[in-house]
């Protein structure tokens, strides 16, 4: 059995804390890099044919519920994430929805934590061509997202 003094002791803890908490730093420092980048700026679909976790939950989904018809009223629903349900608890939720066409603000909903889901529906009357809709949403753990969908009008 190794002997070891009272000093020779102390001094090994103090080593051997001081590696594990800079590993557990390091972790910390990592997490706080993710979450800095992910509030950076506005986050997007990165990789549609394999989309992370995190923007299966994040990024707006844009459908359309009526036929896109020139001079007809069109309802268009955003929901929060394309493949996985968003959280609407006190600690991890939506704050709000916007929709756009091209860069002209159409609907807004702000929401409330555990009372409101991600849901936004909006009525549009677009003339004929091509328009992008485009839907932000912020989460208040995950930051600013963002998805777009091409709309042609006969």
């Amino acid at each position: 059995m190794l002997k070891m003094g009272r000093r020779e002791f102390v001094k090994t803890a103090a080593i051997v804390a001081g590696a594990l908490g800079s590993a557990g730093g390091l972790a910390a420092a990592a997490e706080a890099q993710e979450k800095e980048d992910l509030f950076a700026g506005v986050n997007r679909l990165e990789h549609p044919e394999s989309p992370t976790a995190l923007e299966k939950k994040h990024v707006p989904k844009i459908e359309l519920l009526d036929k896109p018809e020139a001079g007809k009223w069109l309802r268009v629903q955003v929901s929060a994430g394309i493949g996985l349900e968003h959280p609407s608890a006190n600690g991890h939720y939506i704050q709000w929805i916007e929709l756009y066409v091209g860069e002209r603000p159409v609907g807004r909903a702000d929401l409330v934590p555990t009372i409101s889901k991600g849901f936004l529906t909006a009525v549009v009357r677009l003339p004929k061509g091509k328009h992008t809709l485009r839907a932000r949403l912020f989460c208040n753990l995950h930051g600013l997202w963002e998805g777009t969908k091409e709309v042609e009008v006969a």
